[in-house]
């Protein structure tokens, strides 16, 4: 029997995801902890179209004992998607969370594309999806809400000149929601995840709104650059986050070579350790790292362990590479990128220059090595096609970043599994909103919802009875 509290007929407040991905968002909100360590928020309807991302939270979702059949796959927009949505929510839920498709907001590729992209680009159709996000808003009038897209969504224009970011505020104050923060001058915040625990430098836009009339807040920041902001711990690193993982050194791949050459380019993949898809985890090397790592490390690896000691590591597998990019990645310093070949006064870096067979044009740093002691730059859904502005640090491994590696740097756990084929689980794992940041967001919300004095309804809205 479910207990009511505070006025709900459920044990925690009730989470709608929209264009749902593999769950990042929603995930985060079930990673928050009333003060007797019971979950804050439950996941009652989390809406996708896509099949592997689906697959995904509905195998994720069972793992951690949860109901996987609270996983819609449908197109948001499709009026009879709203109506079953309506029905599997039973007419109310408390917070509702989502962003639509960014690869029409993202500034990455269309904006330095040729003309004729760019074009199509500017009348992209997806531009208008947050409407269907705003209708459900009216439907099911949320205590809270939450909206994620890019910060390509801050200059993006429509054909009369309205940037989108207003557009879309306009639409959820329409609604009859509040947007202002208590400390912050913009109707959005902009959040760094790296502020919050993740080894990851990515900036994303959020729309945070209530309709309870009070102000929102700011998630608190955790980190900052060397622990600068009082209260906050230094960044995680990338070190501190995949130093751990097994050693790997990819294969070179046989497009173009001779059967001869083939012949030779076998002996020398037999040498060399790629990794497997699915393996027992390599508890002792675990332990170990964390050992080394500071503060801020063992909490994120704390964060990121499996949950059960017969654990398997899955994903981390290198994709294959051709042999002058091996070569590429060995002798490229940490740090520096193909502008400093191209571009830098290094001699040694200019005699690089043969092993780079891309066009530069469009991207002056598309091969980037990172550095051990500083967190990952932004990832995202390029990956799937290749990993070169994501080269491991370590030049005796000489590859990009695997599955794994990219998965810990958004800050999913170990024991997070992705039911996409092959390459195509970058895709979805660079889309989706790091955990550690949801949580985040999670924690300031509940924090309001908790907050004393505020009435049970308003205006139809499900609102904690004080």
């Amino acid at each position: 029997m479910i207990a009511r509290r505070r006025g709900y007929l459920s044990k925690c407040y009730r989470v709608l995801d929209l264009f749902a991905g593999i769950g990042g968002l929603s995930y985060g909100f079930e990673l928050v902890r009333t003060p007797g360590g019971d979950p804050a928020f439950e996941l009652v309807c989390a809406v996708e179209k896509d099949h592997y991302a689906c697959e995904t939270l509905r195998e994720n979702l069972k793992r951690r004992g949860r109901n996987p059949d609270v996983v819609l796959k449908a197109d948001l927009t499709d009026p009879r998607t709203h109506r079953e949505i309506v029905e599997r929510c039973n007419g109310r839920v408390d917070v509702i969370l989502g962003g639509p498709p960014c690869q029409s907001f993202s500034s990455i590729g269309p904006r330095s594309a040729p003309r004729r992209l760019r074009e199509r680009w500017l009348k992209d159709d997806r531009d208008w999806l947050y409407l269907e996000y705003v209708r459900l808003v009216q439907e099911l009038k949320p205590a809270f809400l939450v909206f994620e897209n890019v910060q390509g969504m801050l200059t993006k224009k429509d054909s009369q000149g309205n940037r989108y970011i207003d557009l879309v505020i306009r639409a959820i104050k329409e609604c009859g929601y509040t947007t202002r923060f208590s400390d912050y001058p913009h109707d959005y915040v902009k959040l760094n995840a790296a502020d919050f625990g993740v080894p990851q430098t990515r900036v994303r836009v959020f729309i945070i709104a209530n309709r309870l009339g009070v102000s929102n807040r700011r998630p608190r920041q955790t980190h900052s650059p060397g622990g600068e902001v009082p209260g906050t711990l230094p960044y995680v690193t990338l070190y501190d986050a995949i130093g751990d993982l097994p050693v790997l050194q990819a294969h070179v791949t046989m497009a173009g070579l001779s059967p001869e050459q083939k012949v030779r380019i076998a002996t020398l993949n037999a040498k060399r350790y790629r990794g497997e898809d699915d393996v027992p985890y390599h508890w002792e090397r675990f332990w170990a790292h964390k050992n080394k790592v500071s503060v801020q490390g063992r909490l994120f690896l704390d964060f990121i362990k499996p949950a059960r000691s017969d654990a398997r590591l899955t994903g981390h597998v290198a994709r294959g590479q051709q042999l002058s990019d091996i070569q590429l990645f060995e002798l490229m310093p940490p740090g520096s990128t193909s502008k400093d070949i191209f571009y830098g006064s290094d001699s040694a870096l200019e005699s690089l220059k043969p092993l780079i067979k891309y066009d530069m044009n469009s991207f002056e740093d598309k091969y980037r090595k990172h550095l051990w002691d500083k967190p990952c730059t932004t990832v995202f859904a390029h990956l799937q096609k290749d990993g070169n502005r994501f080269i491991h640090p370590d030049s005796s491994q000489a590859r990009t970043f695997t599955v794994r590696e990219v998965a810990r740097i958004q800050s999913f756990p170990d024991d997070f599994v992705f039911m996409a084929p092959g390459n195509l689980r970058y895709r979805y794992i660079g889309n989706a909103v790091p955990p550690l940041l949801a949580r985040a967001i999670g924690e300031s919300i509940y924090e309001v919802l908790e907050s004393p004095g505020l009435s049970r309804e308003k205006d139809g809205a499900c609102l904690p009875e004080r």
